[in-house]
């Protein structure tokens, strides 16, 4: 249902940003929009969830842009973003300008964007998997998949790796 769609939403995405935030007190950017998994990516998730045996789960795919506004409007630090009105603050471009690498890595930091797919769940709705990306600059950047499992204490993130990139 709508109303369940948006209560895994807000836990699942605010238990990810709590802890990739940390307790430093700094804000985040985070894209106003949730990117809609690709094959690749489901691939990519029947491939973490599998353990990288393989495998061929059915996924849904249920989470909108109002879902994550919804779900992030009442987390602290959380600036939300238009993608498109986005500008990084590149450290190698600042670096180039003669500021010290440590100043140029907080300002690209400070003024990253975090994206986030639409969250998506297998068949029992007791996985869920998303992508993320955090950019700061061309070469300054990560992103991965995360997968939650639903236990009796609610939507809690595995401690599986799931891929990942790093720039």
């Amino acid at each position: 249902t709508t109303a369940s769609r948006a209560s895994d939403a807000r836990e699942i995405y605010g238990a990810f940003l709590t802890q990739w935030m940390g307790k430093d007190g700094a804000p985040i950017n985070v894209a106003n929009t949730v990117e809609r998994p690709t094959p690749e990516n489901i691939a990519q998730y029947n491939e973490c969830m599998s353990g990288g045996r393989g495998g061929d789960v059915h996924w849904s795919t249920s989470t909108t842009d109002a879902d994550l506004n919804r779900a992030l409007a009442s987390l602290p630090r959380i600036n939300l973003v238009d993608p498109k009105r986005w500008q990084a603050m590149d450290p190698g471009l600042l670096i180039a300008k003669g500021h010290s690498v440590d100043t140029a890595v907080s300002a690209g930091f400070a003024h990253g964007l975090m994206t986030l797919s639409a969250i998506s769940f297998n068949e029992a709705h007791d996985t869920a998997m998303f992508g993320f990306s955090f950019v700061c600059g061309s070469l300054c950047g990560h992103g991965a998949d995360v997968m939650f499992k639903k236990t009796s204490k609610g939507w809690v993130q595995s401690k599986q790796r799931c891929g990942g990139w790093m720039s």
